[in-house]
């Protein structure tokens, strides 16, 4: 969430407010402890609550990526969200299918299984969806065919846009991004 940082987190947790990210959606009815916090205004911790209320909605993928999932960062988030509805879509599915994913391996793809079979982490998953988090995906339009689709690229050196923008205008034209160059970099 913007706006939380170590410090307050640490003070959050050695107040006993916040365990897990599910303990984020609470904080609204700890308004007068968190206020006894040194650096905590009203119109901070107001602009936080603001933010954690706007989490609800983000996409799939950000979801995939907060609950810290071991071997699935953010651009096997992307992948998951992309290719499936739900996060109960996610939760449901098999080693296999998920191994044929492109980037998505027979080790991430055991690392994905054995967190959804674990009890305190399907706990947090039910606490979110309690408090209104969103599980869906919001599937994007097919990319019609253009030069871009399909091909890999890796991102360098500097640009007039920041690489995280270039990066979302190529994935929108159906390009894949990558972190390193390798054999099957196109640019």
């Amino acid at each position: 969430f913007h706006g939380v940082g170590d410090k307050l987190v640490e003070q959050l947790f050695n107040e006993g407010l916040l365990y897990s990210v599910s303990d984020f959606y609470k904080l609204k009815d700890h308004r007068e402890e968190i206020m006894l916090f040194e650096g905590i205004g009203e119109i901070t911790l107001d602009n936080l609550l603001i933010e954690i209320e706007r989490s609800k909605s983000n996409s799939l993928d950000k979801l995939l990526s907060a609950l810290n999932i071991p071997l699935v960062g953010k651009k096997t988030s992307q992948i998951l969200a992309k290719h499936f509805s739900s996060l109960d879509e996610i939760m449901s599915c098999s080693k296999e299918t998920l191994s044929t994913l492109e980037d998505v391996g027979e080790i991430t793809s055991l690392a994905i299984i054995d967190y959804f079979h674990d009890k305190d982490n399907i706990e947090v998953i039910n606490k979110l969806r309690e408090n209104g988090v969103n599980f869906l995906s919001k599937k994007e339009k097919e990319v019609k065919d253009n030069f871009f689709k399909g091909k890999r690229f890796v991102i360098t050196g500097t640009l007039t846009v920041s690489r995280e923008e270039m990066t979302k205008r190529l994935e929108s034209l159906g390009a894949i991004s990558s972190s390193a160059v390798s054999k099957n970099t196109d640019f």
